[in-house]
């Protein structure tokens, strides 16, 4: 009972308990601003859905192109192998990377099928997964995790968010783009 009975004690109990609550406040607050802007790019209808919607359009179109294009053809194997990369792909600025390769391939690979005779379903349906793609991009580009993601990040680089945000384990969001 001699050390609640001492100030000094007192004072560092009384310290440590400030500095653990502003720990708890910082992680609480820019903890919830971070899981807002993580959540549009990774919940529900976020940025990682239109990418999902992506990679299947271009399987789409793969599987029509077998129909008139050896596989082993240079656009087919482009297509697939962009596909692959934004399937693997972890962090938002790599997923934006092998975004932007697929689509050009993809694109390429609808060019190459629009010039050959192929059939009017078929045709219909490889300008249906272009514009897919094209509609899905555009959803990207309208999405607000980049600016939310920013926010984030000059607020923890704020005082003392960043000295607080840092004892907290709080890191800077990766932009997509």
């Amino acid at each position: 009972m001699k050390f609640f009975g001492n100030s000094g004690a007192a004072v560092f109990l009384t310290a440590l308990m400030v500095i653990f609550a502003m720990l708890f406040g910082v992680s609480s607050s820019l903890g919830g601003m971070r899981n807002e802007a993580e959540n549009l790019f990774y919940d529900g209808m976020g940025i990682e859905y239109d990418l999902e919607r992506i990679i299947a359009n271009s399987h789409n179109l793969l599987t029509v192109a077998k129909r008139y294009i050896g596989e082993d053809e240079q656009v087919m194997r482009d297509v697939a192998d962009a596909r692959e990369a934004l399937s693997t792909a972890v962090s938002p600025a790599k997923k934006y990377e092998a975004e932007l390769l697929l689509a050009q391939s993809a694109s390429s690979l609808a060019d190459a099928l629009e010039e050959k005779r192929i059939s009017d379903k078929d045709l219909t349906y490889v300008k249906e997964c272009r514009i897919n793609i094209t509609s899905h991009e555009m959803t990207i580009a309208s999405n607000g995790y980049n600016h939310a993601a920013r926010s984030f990040n000059a607020e923890l680089g704020s005082f003392p968010a960043n000295i607080l945000g840092f004892f907290a384990g709080l890191r800077p969001l990766e932009l997509y783009g």
